[in-house]
């Protein structure tokens, strides 16, 4: 898993006891990071510097996706980071700290350099494609 997006093992575990074994599964709140590169299996890796989480609100489109369409729109004020671009997103139950729940790749990388004020409305989709 340390290549993919999606859900992280935490979170696979958890619905799996909850499917198999009817253990209570639930995630209060959600926390949105930026990454300049895949977040990897743990969500730590390629965090941009001086950036914190933000609180997306997803609602529910159809079936198979969550859109971040209601609430405030997320901001990312970019500090001292060298230019790079936003490649990627994890999510995370907590603003520090937490357990990492999914990797979310962006649709298509957004060049940033510092001082920037990144905002993130309507369009995040968490989205399952081909499974069964």
């Amino acid at each position: 898993m340390a290549n993919s997006i999606g859900p992280s093992l935490w979170t696979v575990k958890g619905l799996m006891g909850a499917v198999f074994n009817g253990k209570p599964f639930v995630v209060n709140g959600l926390y949105m990071q930026a990454h300049n590169g895949l977040p990897g299996s743990d969500g730590t890796a390629n965090v941009i510097a001086d950036t914190d989480r933000q609180v997306p609100s997803f609602s529910e489109v159809d079936d198979n996706a969550f859109v971040q369409t209601i609430g405030a729109p997320m901001e990312y004020t970019l500090g001292e980071i060298a230019d790079l671009s936003v490649s990627h997103f994890s999510l995370w139950t907590a603003l520090s700290g937490g357990d990492f729940v999914w990797n979310l790749v962006a649709t298509k990388p957004i060049p940033v350099v510092e001082g920037d004020l990144l905002i993130i409305s309507d369009g995040v989709t968490v989205q399952l494609d081909g499974w069964v």
